[in-house]
This record gives C-alpha cells, sequence and structure tokens, in this order.
C-alpha cells in the first residue's frame, strides 16, 4: 500500500491564505457598510428636503428674493422674481431641461443693484457654451438651492 501523502521523505505543501487581497476585500466591506449608515443617516435629511418641496411648490403666492445669501428654507422651492441689472458672467454648466432635453445650462451671475450680492439666474439650456445675447431685465422662477 501507498502513503497518499507521498513519500515519508517529501515535506506536505501548506496552502497560504492571500493576506493583501484578503485586507482589500475586508476594507471594502468595511467602506460599503459605513456608506450604508451614512445614506440611512441622511434618509431623515431627504425626506425633510422632499416635504419642504411639496409643501412650497404647493404655495401659489410669489415671495420677494431675498437680499442676502443663503436662501432660507422658508423659500426654497417658490415662486419669485427678481430683477438682474446686467449678467456680469456667464457660467455654462451641464444640464436637462423640464422636458429631459440635455445641453449646456446657462447660468448669468446678474448684478442686482450697486452693492451687495447677486443672484444667479438660470437662463435655459443651449447646445454650445456660447452665452446667449440677454442684457438683464426681471426674471420670474423657482427658487432653488444654489451651487456650494
Amino acid at each position: 500500500m501507498t502513503d497518499p501523502a507521498g513519500p515519508a521523505n517529501e515535506p506536505v505543501p501548506v496552502r497560504r491564505w492571500p493576506l493583501i487581497p484578503t485586507l482589500l476585500v475586508l476594507a471594502a466591506v468595511v467602506v460599503m457598510i459605513a456608506l450604508g449608515v451614512w445614506q440611512l443617516q441622511r434618509k431623515s435629511e431627504k425626506e425633510a428636503l422632499i416635504a419642504l418641496f411639496q409643501r412650497n411648490m404647493a404655495m401659489s403666492s410669489m415671495v420677494t428674493y431675498p437680499e442676502l445669501p443663503p436662501v432660507a428654507d422658508a423659500f426654497l422651492y417658490r415662486k419669485s422674481s427678481v430683477v438682474c441689472l446686467e449678467p456680469v458672467r456667464w457660467d455654462p454648466r451641464s444640464g436637462t431641461d423640464r422636458k429631459g432635453k440635455s445641453g449646456i445650462r446657462m447660468i448669468a451671475d446678474c448684478r442686482t443693484g450697486a452693492e451687495g450680492p447677486g443672484v444667479l439666474v438660470d437662463v435655459g439650456i443651449g447646445d454650445d457654451f456660447t452665452p446667449p445675447k440677454w442684457a438683464g431685465g426681471t426674471v420670474q422662477g423657482t427658487i432653488v438651492p444654489g451651487p456650494e
């Protein structure tokens, strides 16, 4: 009869555990769990924002645009109007319109007075980076959170 481990003078190879790949997988698992916990913590914030959006969008009266940023939550998603004396600069960004058409959003940084902050006005979607020929005027729309 023969020995299945081989002759007595040959050592049996020991399988080593792959340490580096195992540590990488464990680190990825920890990161995914942390991201899941973070999303669960943000859930209440998002639900509150959705409730604010639904409440304020249902209000039909227009509000006066706030003079100083940041815009308070009571003004978000409300209809308002503001006078843009002139666009100081244009900030093209990617975006989509209400119908789902994608393109370049043209955001005007408007001067609203001699001093103080202005207002960012999204004047619509374009097909290229060329700013529209718009010299300012009264703008009506919905107040939304601006870029940080």
